[in-house]
């Protein structure tokens, strides 16, 4: 039993408020999540602007370790519950099977936007009638989001082409300086607390 509290303990760095290791991980983490989020022209939420920034603006902070190396993880901030802002890996295939981990397991304790690929991949590990169950309507996604979301997405919009059967959930929303398509998954109203990491 202890050997497998010691694993739990080698695998998982959850890091809460102001903890002093942010330090320790802030720029390996921060350019994880600059190359992870590359591809679509970086992460544009608040507190991504600098690795200081991360540690003062995001509280929560799950990382994957191996040895000594992080190869995934997710932040999250305390926003109508524990909303999970950007989630990464060192693209190996290790990195990508634990980002498909936390996926499975945040479901039903964190909510989060998603898209394009992001969407994809979730969609082939878990299929479209589990994502269907966590799609969260637009009168939800406004509560949380806010008004500014537009529910109306054109019809030859790759989301709806390539998932028609979540057309009801779909909404786009400006940020930065691009529209984007995206969906709000997830359980809401779970806080971020040291006890339910």
């Amino acid at each position: 039993m202890n050997s497998f509290k010691l694993y739990i303990a080698e695998r998982y760095v959850n890091l809460i408020g102001q903890d002093e290791s942010k330090q320790k991980y802030a720029k390996e983490v921060y350019e994880l999540i600059q190359k992870s989020y590359a591809p679509i022209g970086g992460n544009k939420g608040a507190g991504f602007e600098s690795p200081e920034r991360m540690i003062e603006k995001i509280p929560f902070w799950k990382l994957v370790r191996k040895g000594n190396k992080i190869v995934a993880g997710a932040l999250y901030k305390d926003k109508g519950g524990r909303k999970r802002v950007a989630v990464f890996s060192d693209g190996t295939d290790q990195g990508k099977i634990e980002v498909g981990k936390i996926y499975k397991e945040e479901f039903s304790r964190a909510y989060f936007e998603v898209s394009d690929s992001a969407l994809g991949f979730m969609v082939k590990l878990l299929g479209v009638d589990f994502i269907k169950k966590y799609s969260k309507s637009h009168d939800e996604v406004k509560k949380l989001i806010g008004d500014d979301i537009v529910t109306d997405v054109p019809a030859d919009d790759p989301h709806l082409t390539r998932l028609p059967q979540l057309k009801k959930y779909f909404y786009r929303r400006k940020l930065g300086s691009a529209v984007k398509t995206k969906i709000l998954l997830g359980t809401t109203g779970k806080t971020i607390q040291k006890d339910t990491v």
